[in-house]
């Protein structure tokens, strides 16, 4: 199996359909890591010198967009003589879900600006203003409801035009192999699935045919963590949304997020949190 490749849970902002991230580095590096959202990287200014994505490297100039597809590995080992900025673009798989149902069945892949089409170099060139909007938006860094606002239509248009111009049907290049990585994300969505049911290692053994001391290990060696731990974060995450959207009672998030009791769920909520779940909503309100 390969690896050990690092998994990030992403979760989009308040109020937003994807997450802004701007880096500046004049030399940075990120470890080989996978997730289920999609990602775009727009290099603002400057070079990154190595980035890659399931195992081919772009060496990046201001104006470049690169896409990483849900479950794509890839890594950052970048140094540069001027001043580098990107701008990361994280769609949450959720919530890409819910505004396109066929999502599983698309890659979107960006060519080489030679094979362009017609369609396809005016896309790019939307792509590349709408990032540059966005860009400005984040570096401001406004919290508000009108800022969201306006991420938010730079989200939906950004969507648009990677759909209309780069997204292909993948049956090919998802089906010929199921690789280990991909293999960890069936299971890991299965459990983002069903969390808020009792979950034991074994039982999800049993169900993708698996032995329960290779799931242990692979876990550990393609997530990052254990499977316990893993299933913790998911519902703690589940408990934060509806610690800040809802007016639930505490004990009852408990319940609905699969925590055998308040106990537990207070117990490493804090552990992950520094506050207690009470301590957290009304840091929130």
């Amino acid at each position: 199996m390969p690896g050990p490749y690092r998994h990030e849970i992403i979760a989009a902002d308040n109020g937003t359909l994807a997450r802004f991230i701007l880096h500046a580095d004049n030399a940075s590096q990120v470890a080989p890591h996978w997730h289920k959202s999609l990602e775009l990287s727009y290099t603002l200014s400057g070079t990154i010198s190595g980035f890659t994505i399931n195992g081919k490297t772009y060496a990046t100039r201001a104006g470049q967009i690169l896409v990483v597809n849900p479950n794509e590995v890839h890594a950052v080992v970048s140094q540069s003589q001027g001043t580098t900025e990107a701008l990361t673009v994280l769609f949450p798989r959720q919530l890409l879900l819910t505004i396109i149902p066929e999502l599983d069945t698309l890659s979107f892949d960006i060519p080489d600006a030679a094979a362009f089409t017609r369609l396809q170099r005016k896309a790019y060139r939307r792509l590349q203003h709408l990032l540059h909007q966005a860009a400005s938006l984040t570096r401001c860094g406004e919290q508000d409801v009108g800022h969201n606002l306006l991420l938010n239509a730079l989200a939906y248009q950004l969507l648009y035009w990677l759909l209309r111009a780069f997204a292909q049907q993948q049956n090919r290049y998802r089906y010929r192999n199921i690789n280990p990585t991909e293999k960890m994300s069936r299971i890991t969505e299965w459990i983002d699935s069903h969390y808020h049911e009792k979950i034991a290692m074994a039982d999800v053994a049993r169900r993708f045919y698996l032995s329960e001391t290779w799931l242990a290990h692979s876990f550990r060696q393609s997530v990052g963590r254990t499977f316990h731990e893993y299933l913790v974060s998911v519902r703690l995450n589940a408990a934060m949304v509806l610690l800040f959207d809802s007016n639930l009672q505490v004990q009852t998030i408990a319940e609905r997020c699969g925590f055998p009791n308040f106990k537990s769920f207070a117990y490493y909520f804090k552990q992950a949190h520094g506050m207690t779940p009470l301590q957290y909503r009304k840091s929130r309100r």
